[in-house]
């Protein structure tokens, strides 16, 4: 039908307004003012319902109007125009997309707290199964089971020998039975001789699971995760085999009666639990792990996770993790600490079969917190400093004296030196009653107020003014804790038992007072004495909130803080590293230390820089890629035609890029793409075959020979400060920075030479 000139300018007026229709959408494929968007056929359909949008003519005015063709009519614009400018089902597909979006939003990001969870009632399940198989390993060699034999064997036992013997269960075997084993009668060799036999069976037995299960297994845990917070990487420290050699190898320890604690090895089991977790559940490996940086945080919780199990203690269990492993601390990844602790807490506290309560209640008087109270506390805080500061020294000592002795690092050597600790600490038990049993034990022992309890053996182990009993008891603690951490080959802890030596210290203060006359009570001194002896061994404050949330005494805030205090003070002074940093050094592990033990100096980066042991030109080969893997680079730079750094590859990497079927057998002269995105395999073999460049990719290229890139590699200039540079690598973990003048790469700096130069 032909249009008269005046319909068509009003058709032509009523399409101009149609397009500036700020309500109307248009999406691609539609027609408006009767031509299609973004150069869209007139057979597309509106991506919203798949209806053609036309203008149509009205047979009736013989105008042009928008409207929506359905089913060989158009409908007009005014049905097409609901409230607020948007029709029902737009709005609705808006709604939809928003609140699908919203809830991917959220789904992200509660995936760390759902991870936390998981990580909290899983190791509080696993820290309980392991305590419980504790017990009855430990049951095996200091109760029924090992007095019914020695009974058996010996017939000169009198009935109420066999009758103790005969009553022990394993369940309470590390409480009730606490001096239960005072030799009598003529049959005490024989009932030695068992103990000696099942206790050294015991400790070879946690040696050999190290020895061939897993060598990482051996040690605390904290000062390896100190070091790989701080950037070291450890292989296969983190591996399940490890998590089994560390889990039967404690056991058998703990077990076997060496005094060592629990807390570093749960603090590494719990970290394997959430590095396993994050690699083999396919949702966390997708949305965790694939972040360098959300694994660090969760890693850090971790920590926070294993020390709050060994405790039941939250806050203090958060802030010791942070001064045990980070120089430095994110406070964003604060809450992910607590509530991973919490959880874990949950689960310890709830299956300890009395609800919600403290793992040491006792009740005394109130302190008075007068002035002469509080110089008491200090008394306390100075004599644990001193104590902690000679712990150190002397475990420093020991573990250089084994290190440096090969016959006692080879295989047999390890087990030499686990029979004789072994046989030492059974002995010592033996005789000393108060030692018999766990760390556990030794800490309600000596935080006990009370006279002669069922716990206590009345003829020899009467705590209450016994201060020569004491004296043994602190001096023997003392020194088998040294010879069980620094002298075997064994998965141990160390905060345990430097609790129980602080302890019986502090308890031995309290009676010399109690027998002046000073005060009325000295088990409030044994808390302090707890507090500022591990204060001064691990070097952290936050061993005054343990020992609070252990016992639930609130009360004694102050002067807890006073005595830890004192004694970190003392500690820090005497002795330069603490008793993780000389476990570190014992496994020639870098760390960073305190920014002010340093001495820096005025010296500049240029001063520590070295050359780097291998460089990929613009243009590299296979022959370079293979030589570069020769070289015990971690990191390879890539650099242009002006050397100028553009980028770095990752050992793992290239050692997979050669490790290739295709690429095994090439020539040394063929060239390699060096790409710098993340594009598919297709696309970049597409780009190579036509002859694109990406990146760097050379020309030349017969195969699609691609070897990705970061291209956001860390450099200083030559002109930084040795402070700035250390600063650099203690906040973000580092284990090398390249090293450039004007934008040329001239050197890198590794963590090793860093401190090579730091700290001599």
């Amino acid at each position: 039908m032909d249009l008269d000139e005046s319909t068509v300018k009003r058709s032509r007026l009523l399409s101009t307004e149609f397009e500036t229709m700020d309500w109307l959408e248009t999406p691609r494929g539609s027609r408006v003012g009767g031509r299609p968007t973004d150069g869209a056929s007139d057979t597309e359909l509106d991506e919203d319902d798949g209806i053609p949008l036309v203008i149509g003519h009205s047979a009736d005015t013989g105008t042009m109007h928008a409207g929506r063709h359905e089913g060989g009519a158009t409908v007009g614009n005014d049905d097409l125009a609901p409230r607020h400018g948007l029709d029902r089902r737009t709005r609705w597909r808006r709604f939809r997309r928003k609140a699908t979006r919203a809830a991917a939003t959220a789904v992200r990001a509660s995936t760390p707290g759902l991870f936390l969870i998981i990580l909290g009632f899983t190791m509080g399940a696993t820290a309980l199964a392991l305590d419980m198989a504790t017990v009855y390993v430990g049951a095996l060699s200091k109760s029924g089971w090992v007095w019914g034999a020695a009974a058996e064997a010996s017939a000169n036992l009198t009935a109420a020998e066999s009758d103790v013997g005969a009553d022990a269960t394993p369940g309470v075997a590390t409480d009730s039975l606490v001096g239960s084993l005072v030799p009598g009668g003529s049959a005490w060799p024989v009932q030695l001789l068992v103990i000696l036999l099942v206790t050294n069976l015991l400790g070879m037995t946690a040696t050999a699971v190290c020895q061939w299960g897993s060598e990482h297994a051996v040690g605390s845990g904290i000062p390896e995760m100190k070091a790989i917070l701080s950037g070291v990487v450890v292989s296969r420290y983190l591996s399940s085999r490890t998590l089994l050699a560390k889990a039967v190898g404690l056991v058998a320890a703990l077990g076997a009666g060496l005094t060592i604690g629990r807390e570093g090895p749960y603090v590494h089991i719990a970290c394997i639990v959430a590095s396993q977790m994050m690699k083999r559940i396919p949702y966390f490996a997708r949305s965790l792990n694939a972040s360098d940086v959300m694994r660090h945080q969760l890693l850090a919780a971790a920590c926070a996770v294993g020390v709050s199990v060994s405790f039941g203690a939250t806050a203090g269990g958060v802030l010791f993790s942070i001064e045990v492993t980070s120089n430095f601390y994110l406070v964003e990844n604060l809450w992910k600490g607590f509530f991973g602790a919490t959880c874990a807490a949950i689960v310890v506290r709830l299956a300890n079969g009395r609800g919600i309560v403290n793992f040491f209640t006792n009740h005394f008087d109130l302190l008075t917190h007068e002035p002469v109270e509080l110089v008491y506390a200090a008394i306390v805080g100075i004599s644990g400093g001193l104590v902690g500061a000679l712990f150190v020294k002397l475990l420093k000592r020991l573990v250089n004296l084994v290190r440096d002795n090969r016959r006692l690092n080879t295989r047999t050597g390890q087990h030499v030196r686990v029979i004789a600790v072994t046989s030492l600490c059974a002995v010592a038990a033996f005789f000393i009653p108060a030692l018999h049993g766990s760390s556990h034990c030794a800490l309600s022992l000596l935080l006990s107020s009370e006279s002669g309890c069922d716990r206590i053996p009345q003829a020899t182990s009467d705590l209450t003014g016994n201060i020569g009993y004491l004296c043994i008891v602190t001096v023997a603690k003392f020194v088998l804790a040294v010879l069980s951490i620094g002298a075997t080959y064994i998965p141990c802890g160390v905060y345990y038992p430097i609790l129980v030596i602080g302890t019986a210290m502090g308890r031995l203060i309290g009676e010399v007072l109690a027998l002046a006359g000073s005060v009325s009570d000295a088990t409030p001194y044994a808390y302090m004495g707890a507090a500022a002896v591990a204060a001064s061994g691990t070097h952290t404050v936050s061993t005054a909130i343990i020992v609070m949330e252990l016992t639930g005494q609130i009360h004694l805030l102050l002067p807890i803080l006073i005595a830890s205090l004192c004694g970190w003070s003392v500690g820090v002074t005497l002795s330069r590293d603490s008793v993780y940093d000389v476990m570190m050094e014992q496994k020639g592990l870098p760390h960073m230390p305190s920014l002010g033990r340093t001495r820096l100096g005025a010296r500049k980066t240029a001063d520590v820089m070295e050359a780097p042991a291998a460089i990929f030109g613009p243009t590299p080969t296979m022959g370079d890629a293979r030589a570069a893997l020769a070289t015990e680079a971690q990191r390879v730079p890539v650099v242009d035609t002006r050397h100028a750094l553009m980028g770095t590859v990752r050992r793992a990497d290239l050692k997979q890029f050669l490790s290739r079927p295709d690429i095994v057998d090439a020539n040394d002269t063929e060239f390699v793409a060096l790409v710098f995105s993340s594009r598919e395999a297709a696309d970049i073999k597409r780009l190579v075959d036509s002859g694109e460049e990406e990146g760097l990719a050379v020309a030349h290229l017969s195969t699609a020979t691609i070897l990705y890139v970061d291209p956001a590699p860390i450099s200083v200039t030559q002109e930084t400060p040795l402070q700035k540079l250390f600063f650099i690598f203690s906040m973000l973990g580092l284990s090398h920075c390249y090293v450039t003048n004007r934008g040329r790469l001239v050197g890198v700096v590794t963590k090793d030479e860093l401190l090579l130069h730091t700290l001599s």
